[in-house]
């Protein structure tokens, strides 16, 4: 561990970046002022109780669609558009709920379909890799009402479980850059962290 950790360190020192098999993206500090208003919770369940108001909502990245449950159960929602690849994974109960809007494909080209402004709040948790979390963001920031909130799952450089880089936090520390304030912090054992940002 320790040799990885003076390679890491002269590698750093000498390109003055990560090595891309730790961080996938171009890393950017936070500004000061974009934190003023943010909260921290224990975890997402209890984020999304408080940031995600309004009835009209989208999660990316579904898998199995436990959280959609938990969505649907909790939030007070009229529709909930869930965008994934793969739909065919998603249990049973949650395809037969009424609000719910299945998207099949990738999540970029089917968020872009949707009208502008549309959303009230969209949880982003699809493709972790640099470019697919900006796509997805992208996409995103045109269907959110402003005032709502854009929420990503796994806000961190390194999937443990997977020992893989992702490109969630480059993405959003750059679109926090471009002016946009961070209103949540979920907390998360193993740092799979989610973070909110208004739009």
């Amino acid at each position: 561990m320790l040799e990885l950790r003076s390679s890491i360190d002269a590698f750093r020192k000498a390109t003055n970046r990560l090595p891309e098999c730790i961080s996938d993206g171009d890393l950017q500090t936070i500004p000061s002022g974009a934190t003023a208003s943010a909260k921290v919770y224990c975890d997402r369940r209890h984020l999304m109780m408080d940031l995600a108001k309004g009835p009209i909502g989208a999660e990316v990245g579904v898998q199995a669609g436990n959280f959609s449950r938990f969505l649907l159960d909790t939030l007070e929602l009229r529709s909930l558009h869930l965008l994934d690849m793969n739909t065919d994974m998603i249990r049973a109960d949650v395809k037969a709920d009424t609000r719910v809007i299945l998207h099949k494909g990738d999540s970029s080209s089917q968020l872009r379909n949707l009208p502008p402004s549309s959303l009230d709040w969209a949880y982003i948790d699809g493709d972790h890799r640099a470019e697919g979390v900006m796509k997805d963001a992208r996409a995103a920031l045109k269907i959110v009402k402003p005032g709502g909130m854009l929420i990503f799952n796994d806000y961190t450089l390194w999937s443990p479980s997977e020992v893989m880089p992702y490109g969630v936090m480059s993405v959003v520390n750059r679109i926090v850059n471009e002016g946009h304030d961070i209103v949540g912090v979920a907390l998360n054992p193993w740092g799979y962290f989610d973070l909110a940002i208004r739009c």
